[in-house]
């Protein structure tokens, strides 16, 4: 990656959680400064754990704002398990597309 396309992180505009110390808040405009920079690059990678599986993933950060704008409604093959699920009330692609949701206990 040039310099000039590396993605450029300083702790103006950013607030750590009370709660969760390693989630951090930013404000208005940084997010959009951040994620100007981060959709403008081709090389970043997001890992983490997905769904009820505990096994560690790797996903590029296009494909995965590509999977993640695309929903919209439960997968009809699960529907019978949407018991297990809290659908928000504004709708699956209202409350969900696009957004980035984090769960802790």
């Amino acid at each position: 990656m040039s310099v000039e396309k590396s993605i450029k992180l300083d702790n103006e505009g950013i607030t750590g959680d009370t709660e969760l110390h390693s989630l951090h808040h930013l404000t208005p405009a940084k997010s959009r400064e951040l994620n100007n920079q981060i959709r403008a690059a081709t090389d970043v990678f997001v890992y983490g754990v997905q769904g009820k599986s505990r096994n560690i993933g790797l996903w590029s950060l296009q494909s995965l704002l590509a999977s993640n704008a695309n929903l919209e409604e439960v997968d009809p093959r699960r529907e019978i398990e949407t018991g297990q699920f809290i659908i928000p009330q504004e709708g699956i692609q209202r409350a969900l597309c696009n957004r980035v949701v984090i769960l802790h206990d």
